[in-house]
């Protein structure tokens, strides 16, 4: 008789195999590549496209009370409307150069969680195990 992982796992279980574990993988990858730009810039934290830094710019002047790059220049600079005034309200913060890699980290696990409940309805909605196993691996994928 062979015992299969999914049959000596309880259901609870099954979730962090899933759901989190995919997230904890990402969430682990971003740490380390944060360390490793810290270790290479001697410190510094920086983004490698200036698009980051556009909207943060633009996200400054939204906190002060205007639209655009330059101060008393109107202009439509950023290719989103939407997310520089998502990050306006934190750019008085001292870890504002943070923020942008925060939102997209905690989005990029949500999208994980929810591409998990999404593999786990399709390859099979009821509750078999092996279903999870497989939906959790297929996610990992997404990584």
């Amino acid at each position: 008789m062979i015992i299969s992982l999914s049959d000596r796992m309880p259901e609870r279980d099954m979730i962090w195999v899933t759901y989190l574990v995919p997230a904890l993988i990402l969430l682990l990858l971003i740490a380390i590549e944060l360390i490793a730009i810290l270790k290479i810039n001697g410190g510094q934290f920086s983004y490698t496209l200036d698009d980051t830094y556009i909207h943060m710019a633009l996200a400054e002047n939204i906190n002060l009370g205007h639209y655009g790059v330059n101060p008393g220049e109107l202009s439509s600079p950023s290719s989103s409307i939407i997310w520089p005034f998502l990050l306006a309200p934190f750019m008085s913060l001292s870890f504002a150069d943070y923020v942008p890699l925060m939102i997209n980290t905690l989005v990029a696990a949500a999208t994980l969680l929810v591409y998990g409940r999404l593999v786990t309805i399709a390859i099979c909605p009821c509750s078999d195990r092996a279903a999870k196993i497989t939906a959790g691996l297929i996610v990992l994928l997404l990584i």
